[in-house]
């Protein structure tokens, strides 16, 4: 009889959830279930609060996460990615990523400060693993990114975005990588939000773009100082 009762309370706040989603999409419009990509910038970090929690692809709801996770990273880095071929769910080599953000190298001479990543990590395409966990992020997900990496062979970048942040073990393996050539930075919803608040806050697209790396910088630097 208990079991039923927290089924149905399940239920309920389950659909209560979904009819707060749809009322947040209505007041933006369409565009982000049509093409996430076309939503506004600063529309994002409100909207990722609706998206349920613990929760991944190939379930509805967890293809909306990362669809937050996609137009934010497409709004964040701005011209240094391709817009039109940034994709959710892209085919590949290893099979299915989350979201691949082809690297745009003609962009690199407009934007120096991403010269010394892109020779360094031979950056072609940049890879994200999204996470929409109940629990830290684990080893799982960080060796499961690298191996697409490899697999790929369109650089040695990416990010693993997760929901509700990493084990420590997870960052020690991510320290690892790095160490040995893969750079994959650790993403939570507060260092998306904070991106999004440099890339709004800041009109001209290179001060943009350098006060983004600025912050991937220091991510860097904490990976590496991990124990």
């Amino acid at each position: 009889m208990k079991a039923k009762v927290r089924n149905s309370e399940q239920k309920v706040d389950k659909t209560q959830r979904h009819v707060a989603f749809v009322e947040a999409i209505s007041r933006v419009g369409k565009s982000f279930l049509g093409n996430p990509k076309e939503t506004p910038l600063n529309l994002i970090p409100d909207l990722l609060k609706f998206c349920p929690l613990g929760e991944s692809h190939p379930s509805k709801s967890g293809q909306l996460y990362e669809k937050f996770v996609l137009c934010a990273m497409v709004g964040i880095f701005g011209d240094i990615v391709d817009h039109n071929l940034s994709d959710l769910h892209p085919y590949n080599e290893s099979g299915f990523s989350d979201i691949e953000l082809p690297f745009r190298s003609e962009m690199v001479s407009k934007y120096p400060h991403w010269l010394a990543w892109y020779l360094e990590y031979k950056i072609r395409f940049i890879s994200v693993e999204v996470k929409n966990l109940k629990g830290s992020a684990s080893c799982g997900a960080i060796v499961q990114l690298k191996h697409h990496i490899e697999k790929i062979g369109r650089g040695k970048f990416g990010f693993v975005v997760s929901r509700n942040g990493f084990t420590n073990r997870a960052l020690k393996e991510l320290k690892c990588f790095a160490q040995k050539g893969f750079l994959i930075l650790p993403l939570e919803n507060e260092d998306l939000v904070k991106l999004i608040k440099i890339v709004l806050n800041n009109s001209l697209n290179k001060e943009r773009s350098l006060k983004v790396i600025q912050y991937l910088r220091v991510k860097e630097n904490q990976l590496y100082r991990i124990r």
